[in-house]
């Protein structure tokens, strides 16, 4: 899943949450959705996919080898997509 496919998840579960909303598109709560998941990078926290992407496998593949587990778990985050504005 890509970054838009997340806000775009989290956008229509903000519009499905209120009630006589659901009559209204999704697009509305976008704008809300990427301001939360930007809020949550700020804050030094992640949202990560359950399954590792193709781009999350090559960088740990290349770093686990050294065996810094830390380092490797950084670059796999860095490879995670991105909520771009």
């Amino acid at each position: 899943m890509t970054a838009d496919k997340l806000i775009e998840v989290m956008a229509r579960t903000m519009r499905d949450s209120e009630p006589g909303m659901r009559n209204r598109s999704h697009l509305y709560w976008v704008p809300s959705a990427r301001a939360a998941l930007a809020a949550i990078d700020a804050a030094g926290w992640a949202v990560v996919p359950k399954e590792p992407t193709k781009e999350i496998i090559e960088e740990l593949g290349s770093y686990t080898h050294k065996g810094d587990i830390a380092d490797a778990w950084r670059f796999a985050l860095a490879a995670a997509p991105k909520v771009t504005e």
